[in-house]
């Protein structure tokens, strides 16, 4: 199977690439960046035998494509890997405009395995947590509370993120994909939703979230400002599980400390190289009918929805 990367930056450096290599081999991986000095560096580091400018020039010639570019570009590009009748992964957050990539969707053709990054769902301590919430361990009403954050530190190659012509919002559309994912996977859709941050007029470095279910509450405090205890907190029936933002494989349960074996791949903390073939692994399984992909685009479509829905709300506070 021959694969895409299209963009060359940070995720595709450090996840995307050195996965596409080990699973699929040097000859069947394929680099799209179009600034020069990027495709350069990014040959030279990985050894790569395929580099071009222009994912056009060889979109034709693969037969899945990764999305690793800023997420105002993914839509254009999410419809002409579909156009191409190409299987796509595509990197969070999903898009900028919920509807224009609905109608995209919309119009696929069917029998695309189209699948997204949110990565954390292979890590084996929240997958064994989420399975704990879905029996009805934590009961009929569990309570969720998560914080994230810290001063940012990622290495953006074109500093998007902070970028209002580029951007809905700031750290919730950014850092808050991964919180607003996990409380989705484990609940699903909320049925009311609270919101408030410290943008004026200008993108919130912090914000809180209360997402609302019939019976259960889920509160998200995420800050790319100031450094946060990174915890998420699932507690209910009388019993608490804690899992670091960070650790992959670890999270306490009732305090005694689990180490999970829920994963094929050696996950150890913080080890986002097995997270990364994880991930890959899993898609290309889906292509070949192997396994369902771990988070459809779809899925991915609805946490953008209460992305929107979240800013739709927005008033302004004192964090």
């Amino acid at each position: 199977m021959k694969l895409l990367i299209i963009g060359g930056g940070a995720i595709a450096d450090s996840v995307h690439i050195p996965s596409a290599l080990k699973l699929l081999g040097r000859e069947n991986v394929y680099l799209a960046e179009p600034l020069p000095e990027r495709a350069a560096r990014m040959a030279e580091k990985h050894s790569l035998l395929h580099v071009v400018k222009d994912y056009h020039r060889c979109v034709k010639e693969v037969d899945a494509c990764v999305i690793a570019t800023p997420p105002h570009l993914h839509n254009a590009i999410l419809k002409n890997c579909i156009e191409a009748g190409k299987h796509v992964l595509c990197e969070k957050p999903l898009s900028p405009s919920m509807v224009e990539t609905r109608t995209i969707l919309d119009e696929a053709k069917g029998g695309l395995v189209l699948g997204m990054c949110h990565s954390c769902r292979f890590y084996p301590s929240r997958k064994e947590v989420r399975e704990l919430v879905r029996n009805g361990f934590f009961g009929p009403d569990p309570e969720i509370s998560i914080v994230h954050g810290s001063a940012v530190k990622w290495p953006s190659v074109t500093g998007y993120n902070y970028n209002k012509e580029l951007v809905p919002g700031g750290v919730l559309f950014d850092m808050g994909i991964h919180p607003l994912d996990f409380v989705y996977w484990c609940l699903g859709k909320p049925e009311k939703l609270e919101y408030e941050d410290d943008a004026a007029n200008g993108l919130e470095d912090n914000a809180f979230v209360s997402m609302h279910y019939r019976t259960s509450t889920a509160r998200i405090r995420i800050s790319r400002s100031e450094q946060l205890s990174n915890n998420i907190t699932v507690c209910g029936n009388g019993h608490v599980a804690v899992i670091g933002s960070y650790d992959t494989d670890r999270y306490t349960l009732d305090g005694v400390l689990h180490t999970s074996s829920c994963s094929t791949f050696n996950f150890s903390h913080s080890d986002g190289n097995e997270t990364g073939l994880a991930q890959l692994s899993n898609f290309l399984n889906a292509i070949e009918g192997k396994e369902p992909v771990a988070c459809p685009v779809e899925e991915g479509l609805d946490v953008i929805g209460i992305v929107e829905e979240c800013y739709s709300l927005h008033r302004t506070s004192i964090v």
